[in-house]
């Protein structure tokens, strides 16, 4: 139980220390702009410091700096917690716990400015790719395999959505998570991801909070369809199973 704590508040200051990062990684200045922006251009300003310590004055920052920032914090710890105790060996523990900061990161940048850096998506792509074939003694085919199926798919989706529907940053993405999972779990979790979506999407419009064919982070819920399918994906099967045969 102690060593579990001790697990917990280890990830979680680490969670932190890869929010600030990725806010020191996005490959373009963020505008963000106050209410008065219109009125007074100054106050729309490109920045590359980390969330925590901008100056800027805008509740889209604010909010991240605040709530958004110590629950991904929190979440790294519990999926720390959640590493060491399934998964086995020292080298799938280190990779596992590299690909929950990649979501923690890509989550923050997405939800504070709908982006994915190419520097993280990209460099997250090579290394997937090659620490993929020490997890569970994968062979590279399957890595590449996965890392093709899924961000494949979401090319497509990209091309016929002319955007609208995926952005190229979630196509990045997806090569480091079928990398990790393989084509069968790399799908799951889109399919989970995009359910997901879309009841909180409804929610949002239901409460007024987005407008229709308002852009939306999706990061956040390819990271909980990547947790969810890789810790329930024989019961997400069986329902799944079910489901579609009766």
């Amino acid at each position: 139980m102690l060593w579990n704590v001790v697990l917990f508040f280890a990830g979680s200051i680490w969670g932190f220390a890869c929010v600030l990062l990725a806010g020191n990684l996005l490959d373009a200045p963020l505008m963000l702009a106050n209410k008065d922006a219109d009125e007074n251009p100054s106050d729309k300003v490109g920045i590359r410091t980390p969330f925590f310590t901008s100056p800027v004055k805008s509740e889209e920052w604010a909010y991240l700096g605040t709530s958004t920032h110590f629950a991904l914090a929190g979440t790294t710890g519990v999926l720390t917690v959640l590493t060491f105790s399934s998964v086995t060996g020292p080298m799938p523990r280190v990779t596992w716990l590299l690909f929950w900061s990649l979501l923690v990161m890509v989550t923050a940048t997405d939800i504070h400015s709908m982006r994915i850096p190419n520097r993280i998506s990209m460099s997250a792509a090579v290394l997937f790719l090659a620490l993929s074939v020490r997890v569970d003694g994968k062979e590279w085919l399957a890595a590449v395999l996965g890392a093709l199926v899924c961000s494949g798919l979401l090319y497509i989706i990209y091309l016929f959505t002319h955007g609208r529907g995926m952005g190229m940053g979630d196509v990045k993405l997806y090569i480091s998570i079928g990398a990790l999972l393989g084509p069968v779990l790399g799908l799951e979790s889109l399919v989970v991801a995009s359910a997901l979506a879309s009841a909180g999407a409804g929610l949002l419009m239901a409460t007024g909070r987005l407008r229709r064919r308002e852009p939306f982070a999706f990061v956040p819920y390819i990271f909980a369809g990547v947790v969810l399918v890789s810790y329930m994906a024989p019961t997400f099967n069986t329902w799944y199973s079910g489901l579609v045969l009766g």
